[in-house]
C-alpha cells in the first residue's frame, strides 16, 4: 500500500463518519410528537393513581388508629412519618421492626462485595418478612387474620379503608378498656 492508497482510505473513512456536533436534531426532536403526547398521558395517569393509592391507604391508616385509640392519628397522612402509624396501630416495637432492618441492609451491602450479593438479598428479604410481620400484627389487632394480611400487602389501597369499616367497634373500645386498666394498675 502505498502514501495515496491510504489517504484515499482515510478520506473515505472520515466521509462515511458522521459528525454529531454539527446536527441540529435532538432527542427529543426525533420523537414523533403523537408518541411524546401519549408518554405524557400516560406519566400523568401513573401519577394520579399513585396520589389516589397514597391517599386511600392514609385515610384508612388514620382511620383504624382512630378507632383503635392511639395517639396522633393524623400523621399517617405525612410521608415517612407515616410509619409511626404502621407501629402504633400494630402495637410493635419499631426498633426490631424499623431500625433492625436498615441497620441490615447497610451492613449486608458491604459484606455483598466478599458474597457476590448473596447478603444483599438475604437483607431485602429480611426487611420484607418485617415489614409482613407488621402488617399482620396490624391484621390481627383489628381483628381479622392471615387474609387480610395477605390482602394488605397486595392492595392496601383498598384494604385498609374496608378493614376499618368492617372493623368491630366492641372490639377496639374494649381494647382501650383493657389499656387503661393496666395503666392504672
Amino acid at each position: 500500500m502505498n502514501e495515496e492508497q491510504i489517504n484515499q482510505m482515510m478520506q473515505e473513512y472520515e466521509a462515511n463518519m458522521t459528525d454529531y456536533t454539527q446536527m441540529d436534531v435532538t432527542a427529543a426532536q426525533s420523537i414523533d410528537p403523537a408518541m411524546m403526547d401519549t408518554l405524557a398521558w400516560i406519566w400523568m395517569a401513573m401519577n394520579g393513581l399513585s396520589l389516589i393509592m397514597y391517599i386511600t391507604v392514609a385515610i384508612g391508616l388514620y382511620l383504624i388508629n382512630k378507632k383503635l385509640w392511639e395517639k396522633y392519628p393524623w400523621v399517617a397522612f405525612i410521608p415517612l412519618v407515616q410509619l409511626y402509624s404502621y407501629f402504633s396501630a400494630s402495637k410493635k416495637s419499631w426498633l426490631h421492626y424499623l431500625v433492625f432492618p436498615i441497620l441490615a441492609v447497610i451492613v449486608w451491602a458491604f459484606l455483598a462485595i466478599f458474597t457476590f450479593w448473596v447478603s444483599l438479598l438475604i437483607a431485602y428479604i429480611y426487611a420484607l418478612v418485617m415489614w409482613i410481620r407488621l402488617v399482620h400484627a396490624i391484621s390481627v389487632r383489628t381483628g381479622r387474620w392471615v387474609g387480610t394480611t395477605i390482602w394488605f400487602i397486595f392492595i392496601p389501597f383498598i384494604m385498609y379503608p374496608l378493614v376499618w369499616y368492617k372493623m368491630d367497634e366492641n372490639k377496639s373500645s374494649n381494647e382501650n378498656k383493657e389499656v387503661e386498666k393496666n395503666n392504672e394498675l
